[in-house]
């Protein structure tokens, strides 16, 4: 709930947050952007839910191209670790139905609007990438990973990553250290640095497991203890009171469940006779 309020909040605030009284829906782009790119490494990052590979496809493509319409920094910058989060979990399928979606949303555009649209959208892209402050729009880029209000945020990626790891959660890990530079270079090419990237951080936290940690609770207790797993495992079970070794000498063990005379009784009733055991 309070992922999706920031990200409503995003989208739906009306000033920039600074202190000048006559500003209304300033970098209000900046902002719809962010909201877009939070639900897009929301989606590439959590656990998948099931039969829901088109749904995810289609909503992280069609941001992804709504956000290269209006601030091409973004969809630029998260490309990567989409696709690398996306393929790294098995969701070859979410990928590919992104890609058509956002294809199909940028050649409605082209339809409606024609190819001048284009034209003048890089046109706009060689201005802004021309201008005096595009090189250095805000502060320092280090000043975004090592400051005294960037440094708990980054320690706390560092701590999350870790957490990932240690859990058996590789993928996500590795995945998230390539989201961590794109937000960065976000935060450093938009007005205000706003380090909006921790509700992303604070999500995944929230769904950190610690597998070994909780085997290791219950196991200490002592007890017969009942875990409903998540995701249901199959497991295929043998039973056998009769065993061969590798030199051929048969071992046997007790029938604690009964079954070799119901086995027995089975094969009687079909004709079938083993001489040698019989009496």
């Amino acid at each position: 709930m309070a992922f999706g309020l920031a990200v409503a909040g995003l989208a739906s605030g009306h000033v920039s947050g600074g202190t000048e009284p006559l500003l209304s829906f300033s970098m209000h782009y900046n902002r719809w952007c962010w909201a877009a790119s939070l639900i897009v490494a929301a989606i590439a990052l959590m656990p998948p839910k099931a039969g829901g590979e088109v749904a995810d496809g289609a909503a992280t493509g069609l941001l992804m191209a709504a956000m290269a319409m209006v601030k091409v920094t973004f969809p630029l910058s998260l490309a990567l670790p989409v696709v690398f989060a996306l393929l790294r979990s098995g969701r070859s399928r979410t990928l590919i139905v992104a890609l058509a979606s956002a294809l199909a949303l940028l050649a409605a555009v082209t339809l409606a609007e024609g190819i001048g649209y284009w034209t003048a959208y890089a046109g706009d892209l060689l201005t802004v990438t021309g201008s005096e402050t595009r090189a250095m729009p805000s502060d320092h880029w280090q000043a975004l990973i090592l400051s005294p209000v960037a440094t708990p945020a980054t320690l706390c990626m560092a701590a999350l990553i870790w957490l990932l790891r240690r859990g058996g959660d590789s993928g996500r890990a590795a995945a998230l250290m390539l989201f961590y530079p794109a937000f960065v270079f976000i935060s450093w090419q938009n007005f205000g640095n706003d380090l909006i990237w921790l509700c992303v951080v604070a999500l995944l936290a929230w769904q950190v497991d610690d597998p070994e940690g909780f085997f290791k609770s219950k196991l200490n207790t002592g007890l017969e203890t009942k875990v409903d797993l998540k995701k249901p495992l199959p497991v295929h079970l043998i039973y056998r009171t009769a065993m061969s070794q590798a030199k051929g000498q048969m071992t046997y063990r007790r029938d604690v469940y009964g079954r070799d005379a119901k086995i027995w009784d089975a094969l009687a009733r079909e004709g079938v006779e083993l001489r040698g055991v019989q009496g």
